[in-house]
């Protein structure tokens, strides 16, 4: 038979003749379990770069990328990836590189008190007249109602950006904020989008709000009770944060008893008497507890029940 390795099913580049692709997966899992004993919810998130082939240079700066991550924090001197390891390869073929941060039941509780603000109290005094009484009513119906969970979570979001500094994390936010209104602006022909400048958001008003803040702010405001649905809230809440929050800041709002991140290379390298690849970084994160669930709830079943992981997959306790 003849087989046309031009043509795939496949829709990732990085499996089909020559491609390349990097592609980023975030799963939330929990155990739905009614009666008897419930496992703690868990998350992982995975940065894959993989293709068909990738010389020497090209490999080496893929790991300075990755390392590279960690630039500008306490932990920016940490050898996550030992290139000496490398110093034989002349090329990589069929490779993956995968980056994971295994976020444990400590973070995940850590990124909820952030978003859901338990602790936040209404700053506003209680209307004591017919006028302040109307006020409200009519602030309550335009979608005005007071939220102060939404403004306690954007301050705390600007003290993560700042990296424990408020005004500088503020600073900074605004300026990008202001950045991405006038770049919107740019692309309208009939003048200025209302939609822009001065926010007003869940009672409060805000200089300028980016998109993704007022995303996290919807859902700061909108916690679901069925326990499925909880886990669908933390994927997408996990979706915003790790794509804006640097990663040095994301594992300072995690604490390192909370997380595993490590670095994953598999694939064939030229030059190596061994050519099959499989190299695990050093990791970072020192979890005292929970640490057989860094992989995620359904590898850790599957590792316990020897059933294969896309079997358990179906029971759709898992989000990506």
């Amino acid at each position: 038979s003849r087989v046309d390795l031009s043509r795939s099913e496949d829709p990732n580049p990085a499996n089909t003749p020559f491609g390349k692709a990097y592609w980023r997966m975030i799963t939330t899992e929990a155990d739905l379990t009614v009666n008897g004993k419930q496992y703690p919810s868990v998350a992982v998130i995975q940065h894959v770069w993989g293709g068909w082939h990738l010389n020497k240079k090209d490999f080496f700066n893929l790991l300075d990328d990755v390392q590279g991550e960690l630039r500008g924090s306490p932990v920016s001197s940490y050898r996550l990836i030992e290139p000496e390891s490398f110093a034989l390869v002349k090329s990589v073929d069929f490779y993956r590189l995968t980056a994971q941060l295994s976020i444990l039941p400590g973070g995940l509780e850590k990124v909820k008190d952030l978003i859901q603000q338990p602790d936040a109290k209404s700053t506003t005094k209680k209307p004591s007249n017919f006028f302040e009484r109307f006020i409200n009513k009519v602030n309550n119906s335009l979608g005005k109602k007071e939220r102060p969970n939404e403004k306690e979570m954007f301050k705390d979001l600007m003290t993560i950006l700042g990296n424990g500094d408020y005004n500088k994390g503020y600073k900074t936010f605004t300026r990008d904020c202001q950045r991405y209104e006038e770049s919107q602006i740019k692309m309208r022909e009939h003048g200025p989008d209302p939609r822009f400048g001065a926010k007003w958001q869940g009672g409060y008003q805000y200089e300028c709000l980016l998109p993704w803040v007022t995303q996290l702010m919807n859902l700061s405001s909108n916690y679901p009770k069925d326990k499925k649905a909880q886990t669908q809230w933390m994927t997408e809440v996990l979706y915003v944060l790790e794509d804006k929050l640097p990663l040095p800041q994301l594992l300072r709002l995690l604490g390192e008893d909370n997380y595993i991140f490590f670095v994953r290379i598999n694939g064939f390298r030229a030059g190596d008497e061994d050519g099959d690849l499989e190299y695990f970084s050093n990791t970072l994160g020192d979890p005292k507890k929970n640490i057989e669930y860094a992989n995620g709830l359904i590898q850790m079943f599957a590792t316990k029940t020897r059933i294969s992981p896309i079997e358990l997959d179906r029971s759709q306790g898992s989000f990506r």
